[in-house]
């Protein structure tokens, strides 16, 4: 090769590695910020995402470190056999790392969303594993993974293994001797203070490194740790042929977390010693009222933070309760809830609002491992309790909530995290919701996303009908699971994906009501009754309820209804009758507004004070939009739409009767005198001439008598038997 050769074959190669630099460039762009592209793009990085997992991320360095090659002319021995040994040890990788997933019941599922390896690391590893088993498994990729870097690194086998060794053995060396002087230290700091109170903080730390506390009294928490850890149950949603619903034949592309907004780090409200200041003056007020106690720790929230006051022997807790308008005195604070004891604890709990609140936002919640963790079935984000943690509840746990509290306590945000929560789970082809919002401005905003089953109702008219469609989905759902000899829709799943059924899989559905006493003073009876069937049988099908009201009285949370939803959210409420309507305890009078929140889950003994995750209005706007942009327009369901279509007109000429409560009375009297007459109505029903001549209209247009006729009287054209059986069945 001549000179002037080597010299264009070195410039066509600097001209290929400013390409490939570039290219790596972008696509590292591409996959930080995916909502600031075309859709073509974000489907190919959903596509990479899909098919590789985290060799997305692989794929950067694989063509960053080619162009840096051909731009420099580096040089280096045998280049592309290296490149290919590590391209191939990658891909053991990829595999080796979705080995430890394929047991897990849903491991198609999270390889279609790009977890661990995606497909290709789920296919590889479920193969291995059904022909060597997991044991099996591990060893031929660890044999493959050493022949790779053997051929990428050029290097004997003795030489890998004794250098892998020496470094095993320094890192030995340095943390034995690093745990030895953490001892040494410990004992000396136990002798400086042997009465330490532990003081907790909610921040992001706590997590990392946990406080040590002198005093361990039973510090544990049964009720307030269960919906902070995951719950036990998986599902799978996804057939094993990748079976997609209609409409949606690339899959569902879910709203990046960048849309939500960051928790800002600001400076903390309390110090270590302002905590340390109101320890002290909480056991100053004590003492002035000759109790008999010691404040024994501290844990600050969001919101509040408790104190942990532990009686001494023979001191009631009544004392301590009673003080508790002394106690928001010394504080300054509006108001203090004492909690009783604090449950897994020999202490009862002092909560004091803190004087600067910090807010939870939802990102930091969908953005944790407990809200990404696998044993949910359907996670909804609440917020974070008193210690900081997050609380995700599982829907089909629950299996039905009730929302309750004053205007402006929160409960709009609390449905709007709750349904924001599925979205970023879970795609149209799994959850559906039915959203019904007589206020008219709370649940519109969602107009539009894939995920609804049903244009949002907002005709309080049209709200019984809705209902009476989930019973008879429900009713449809339980003979499909009878037919085929399953309990549940988990059961359900699991028997499709068994058989690799080509039929669609039953979606769960969310049904969500935001003002809960509209639907009761239009129609009180049908729709507690259908409300409580509901409640009562769909949590094998599926169907899952959460209803809201500002007005947690008797009358709109009836008994039928508390019995049938027994986990709870309570927000701020203005007396103890309203706690006590809604949680059967009292406490929420008491809470803060704003999202402060007492969160009672089914079997649990006692609620959970909690900051409920807030999400403003325009993030949720822009989630929409990107939901409608990027993803296909709502499937509606074709058989709900035609049967509300023929009971609405089957009802359009019933309207003046809704309007009438005297019209059945009407109806009963014409039939029995066999007269259709104004002046008998007038007579029998002792009402103006104006009210019965409207009726008589009504019964005409209804097709229940005859035109006037002049002098003759009008006909009957129905019998008392025939009229009340017609309008036995329209009503359902």
């Amino acid at each position: 090769m001549t000179k002037r050769d080597k010299k264009e074959l070195d410039f066509k190669k600097n001209i290929i590695g400013i390409i490939l630099i570039l290219f790596a460039t972008y696509y590292l762009y591409l996959l930080l910020f995916p909502t600031k592209t075309i859709p073509p793009l974000l489907y190919v990085i959903n596509s990479i995402n899909r098919f590789i997992g985290l060799g997305k991320y692989f794929i950067f360095f694989f063509i960053l470190i080619i162009g840096l090659y051909l731009l420099f002319n580096l040089n280096i021995t045998n280049f592309y056999n290296k490149m290919f040994g590590i391209a191939s040890l990658l891909l053991i990788l990829l595999a080796f790392i979705h080995l430890r997933l394929v047991s897990i019941e849903n491991a198609y599922f999270m390889a279609l969303h790009g977890i661990g390896g995606g497909l290709y690391g789920y296919y590889i590893a479920s193969h291995l594993n059904n022909y060597f088993g997991l044991f099996g498994a591990y060893l031929f990729l660890i044999a493959l993974g050493l022949i790779a870097l053997l051929f990428t690194t050029e290097l004997s086998f003795l030489y890998i293994f004794s250098f892998v060794f020496k470094e095993i053995m320094v890192l030995f060396d340095y943390l034995n001797n690093s745990f030895i002087s953490k001892m040494i230290k410990g004992k000396k700091d136990l002798k400086k203070d042997k009465r330490s109170i532990r003081i907790y903080s909610s921040d992001n730390d706590r997590i990392k490194r946990k406080p040590e506390p002198i005093f361990k009294k039973n510090d544990t928490s049964q009720d307030e740790g269960k919906y902070s850890r995951t719950l036990q149950g998986k599902i799978d949603f996804e057939s094993k042929n990748g079976q997609k619903e209609k409409g949606l034949p690339f899959g569902y592309i879910a709203p990046p977390t960048s849309l939500l907004n960051e928790t800002k780090k600001g400076a903390k409200e309390s110090s270590l010693e302002k905590i340390r200041d109101n320890i002290a003056l909480l056991q100053r007020t004590l003492d002035n009222f000759n109790i008999q106690g010691e404040v024994i720790g501290a844990t600050q929230g969001p919101t509040v933070t408790r104190y942990e006051i532990q009686p001494a022997p023979g001191v009631k807790v009544s004392k301590i309760t009673n003080l508790s308008t002394d106690i928001a005195l010394a504080f300054a604070s509006p108001s203090v809830r004492i909690e009783t004891p604090i449950p897994g604890k020999n202490a009862i709990g002092i909560e004091v609002p803190n004087k600067e609140k910090s807010f939870v936002l939802l990102r930091e919640i969908i953005e944790s491992k407990d809200y990404e963790s696998n044993s949910y079935i359907l996670p909804i984000a609440l917020g974070k309790d008193i210690g900081g943690k997050s609380i995700i509840a599982d829907l089909v746990e629950l299996p039905h909530l009730l929302i309750a509290g004053s205007t402006g306590s929160g409960k709009s945000v609390c449905l709007n995290t709750i349904i924001l929560s599925l979205i970023y789970r879970f795609g149209p082809e799994m959850v559906k919701f039915l959203l019904i919002d007589p206020k008219r401005v709370e649940l519109n905003i969602y107009n539009g996303i894939p995920h609804l089953i049903h244009p949002i109702v907002t005709n309080t008219k049209k709200v019984d009908r809705i209902l009476y469609w989930a019973i008879s989905e429900m009713e449809r759902r339980f003979k499909i699971f009878a037919e085929i000899g399953v309990r549940n829709l988990k059961g359900y799943h699991d028997y499709v994906n068994s058989i690799k059924s080509e039929e669609i899989k039953l979606p769960y559905i969310v049904l969500i009501i935001d003002e809960l006493a509209d639907l009761m003073l239009s129609a009180p009876l049908k729709v507690e009754e259908a409300l409580c069937r509901l409640a009562q049988m769909t949590r094998a099908t599926g169907i899952h309820l959460v209803i809201a009201t500002q007005r947690p009285s008797v009358d709109i949370i009836t008994g039928s209804i508390k019995i049938n939803f027994p986990s709870r959210i309570a927000f701020a409420v203005s007396t103890q009758v309203d706690s006590r309507t809604i949680l059967d305890v009292n406490g929420a009078e008491k809470l803060l507004g704003n999202g402060d929140m007492l969160f009672s889950p089914i079997n649990s003994s006692k609620p959970i004070r909690a900051q409920g995750a807030f999400v403003s209005e325009k993030e949720i706007r822009e989630i929409v939009a990107f939901l409608v942009k990027n993803n296909p327009s709502p499937d509606y369901n074709e058989n709900m739409m035609e049967q509300l279509k023929k009971n609405e007109e089957k009802s359009e000429d019933r309207e003046g009767e809704e309007e009438d409560e005297l019209f059945e009375e009407a109806v009963d009297t014409i039939i029995s005198n066999n007269q259709a007459s104004i002046s008998i109505l007038q007579r029998k029903l002792r009402i103006g001439y104006t009210r019965a001549a409207r009726l008589i209209d009504l019964m005409e247009n209804r097709g229940l008598v005859g035109p006037y006729d002049g002098r003759n009287p009008r006909k009957i054209l129905i019998s008392k038997e025939e009229y009340f059986s017609d309008n036995k069945k329209n009503s359902h």
